[in-house]
């Protein structure tokens, strides 16, 4: 979609690419804020991976940006990195607590 010598978006019948006059570019999914959804009604999401094994599957290193406090409506199962420099710590929210990790 677009012209071909300008930032346009090509699709085959397996992936979406976006380009700008031919390189590949950035492809942006609801930049500007708002849910989005994948595989809403089953199967498994792969960054890196081919063939993923569960609901998220990423083929590297998984980078949790660190925060200065946990988050205020925490649910089981959530996952974060609190603390300043040299004083971080991974957490988990398990059975209604936070539990470190590291």
């Amino acid at each position: 979609m677009g012209q071909t010598n300008s930032a346009n978006i090509a699709m085959d019948s397996n992936e979406i690419m976006a380009r700008n006059n031919g390189s590949a570019a950035y492809l942006h999914i609801n930049r500007d804020g708002g849910d989005v959804i994948f595989n809403e009604n089953g199967g498994n999401v792969g960054v890196g991976a081919a063939s993923p094994a569960r609901k998220l599957h990423v083929n590297d290193v998984l980078r949790l940006e660190p925060r200065s406090t946990y988050p205020s409506s925490p649910s089981d199962g959530d996952i974060c990195v609190v603390g300043s420099a040299g004083g971080r710590h991974i957490y988990c929210h398990l059975n209604g607590a936070w539990r470190q990790l590291d």
